[in-house]
């Protein structure tokens, strides 16, 4: 895709829609509307005529924001003719979640014609063929992708009120660590849970349901690994990781504003202040 392209034929065509002439052609988040508004029209139709109604939340979700993220990260780049090494991080970020998301869906076949969520399938059921079309028009295609771009929008407001000199600061890395914390319970999670349905499902090859014994019975995890803990881990992960793209743009507001130099300063204070003695002990406790 020529990206400098794109920008071209919406500027020559900006009186014609109305987003850019209000925001500007050179806008990235109308740019990127543009294209969710498109998702939206091409999500709609494609589950009216395949008669899949999980476009969008399954086989979309894990793809949209990585490409509104590098479209964020470019655009500003193009703006401003230099990398903003926070947009660039956070992309990446939002990259490898979103290339393992991928990988975990497709390795339970979400992306075969027949591994349609089973609850679209169930409303269907209940509600009927015309209102599902209504209820697909109003809410699950255009709800969806509207907050597939709005989950990623923090990106924007990193690039709107950043300069073109950026350096990441103390707190950026403590957003970085939190996101990898984060893809690491929500990786380590679906391990667990793709091991747990491979196994229930080899055992019911030999098995009657009522013959299954522990968690296997109940039909889920519950007594061991990470769902002992929550009912949800990986569910968690994925909304803390979001709350924490979100903290990409506190960050930018805040070295706007003046108000990180003091906090970065503040923190590197204290951590001077620990001493050695204790940091041994922390290790060594760590370690047990």
């Amino acid at each position: 895709m020529n990206y400098e392209k794109i920008i071209k034929w919406l500027n020559d065509h900006e009186e014609q829609l109305p987003i850019t002439a209000t925001c500007g052609y050179n806008d990235a988040l109308a740019i990127a509307t543009l294209v969710s508004g498109a998702a939206t029209a091409i999500h709609y139709l494609s589950a009216e005529i395949f008669k899949d109604y999980s476009q969008v939340a399954d086989r979309a979700w894990s793809i949209l924001p990585i490409l509104y993220a590098w479209h964020f990260t470019i655009h500003d780049y193009l703006t401003k003719e230099v990398f903003n090494p926070r947009l660039v991080i956070a992309s990446i970020l939002i990259s490898i979640w979103g290339s393992r998301l991928t990988f975990n869906f497709a390795r339970k076949g979400g992306y075969y014609r027949d591994g349609q969520d089973y609850r679209y399938l169930y409303i269907k059921e209940k509600i009927g063929g015309v209102l599902m079309a209504i209820l697909n028009l109003t809410a699950i295609a255009p709800f969806q992708d509207i907050l597939l771009l709005l989950i990623s929008s923090p990106l924007y407001i990193v690039s709107k009120v950043s300069n073109k000199s950026v350096a990441l600061s103390t707190f950026d890395w403590i957003i970085v660590s939190l996101h990898l914390s984060f893809l690491l319970i929500e990786a380590v999670a679906d391990e667990q849970q793709y091991a747990f349905q491979t196994a229930k499902h080899a055992l019911l090859e030999y098995l009657q349901p009522s013959q299954l014994k522990d968690d296997y019975k109940h039909g889920f995890l519950w007594h061991s690994g990470l769902f002992q803990y929550s009912r949800h881990p990986n569910f968690f992960a994925e909304m803390s990781m979001w709350w924490v793209i979100y903290l990409f743009s506190v960050s930018a507001i805040q070295e706007a504003t003046g108000i990180l130099h003091l906090v970065n300063t503040q923190i590197t204070r204290y951590i001077k202040s620990v001493s050695t003695g204790l940091f041994l002990g922390f290790l060594l406790m760590s370690s047990i």
